[in-house]
This record gives C-alpha cells, sequence and structure tokens, in this order.
C-alpha cells in the first residue's frame, strides 16, 4: 500500500524537480527530489484529490505514515544522485 501511494506522488516529484531544475541548474534536481517535490505532492493530493486518504486510511495506514514513507524513500533515491553530480562536478 505504501508503494501505492509513493507511486501516486512520484510524477508530480519528478515534475517539480525537472522544472525548478531547468531554471536553477543540475544540481538542484537532486536537491528539489528530496525536498521541495515531496512537498508539492502532498500540497497537490491535498487539493486535488482530498479523499484519497481515506482509502489509505480504512487499510490503517495514517497520512503522517504515507508521508514519513514518501519522504524516506525520495531521501534514498535521492541522495545517492546528488553526491554522484556533485562528485562529476568536482572532478
Amino acid at each position: 500500500m505504501y508503494w501505492a501511494f509513493y507511486k501516486s506522488t512520484l510524477m508530480i516529484n519528478l515534475f517539480f524537480s525537472f522544472i525548478i531544475s531547468v531554471f536553477a541548474g543540475l544540481i538542484m534536481f537532486p536537491v528539489c527530489f528530496i525536498t521541495g517535490g515531496p512537498f508539492m505532492s502532498f500540497v497537490y493530493k491535498e487539493i486535488a484529490r482530498p479523499n484519497q486518504y481515506y482509502f489509505y486510511n480504512n487499510r490503517g495506514i495514517s497520512k503522517f505514515q504515507l508521508m514519513i514513507f514518501t519522504i524516506s524513500v525520495c531521501i534514498l533515491l535521492g541522495t545517492p544522485i546528488l553526491i554522484l553530480i556533485l562528485y562529476v562536478a568536482s572532478s
């Protein structure tokens, strides 16, 4: 269930991160993917699909647990990308 929620936020996160990186540079993609992307995904879901959380809540998963899982996965995926970009940029 957690992965289903994460996959539904991933496209919003990637879109937001890509738009920011176009204007601010490549280094900002993983930074936005880790920080701003999940935040914008949550804001979008609160506005566009507020009733979707009932689906997860009926299965015993709170909104807070979904957010923590999403942020954790973004950190785990975005940190190696950020390190790689910084390594390539410094060489």
